[in-house]
């Protein structure tokens, strides 16, 4: 099931802001940080981000984790 939200979220993140240039304004951990004893979690990752015409949007992402200075999102289900 995770894997499912994960590709369908996926999906809709490439549709909706893939091929165009944006400005990180932001980062957001909305229901956030946890650490556990070999990594850590940040639960529902927003971010912020301003297009080339100076428009703000959000990008509602899922849980990501931090193991071993590496990034891995848990999933992309983008509930917040």
């Amino acid at each position: 099931m995770l894997n499912t939200k994960s590709a369908y979220k996926e999906a809709s993140v490439m549709k909706g802001f893939g091929g165009r240039r944006y400005t990180l304004k932001g980062v957001e951990y909305v229901k956030g940080h946890k650490q556990y004893a070999w990594f850590d979690a940040y639960a529902t990752t927003v971010l912020t981000l301003e297009n080339e015409d100076g428009q703000e949007s959000e990008l509602v992402l899922g849980s990501i984790a931090h193991v071993d200075g590496q990034y891995k999102f848990v999933g992309l289900n983008g509930d917040r």
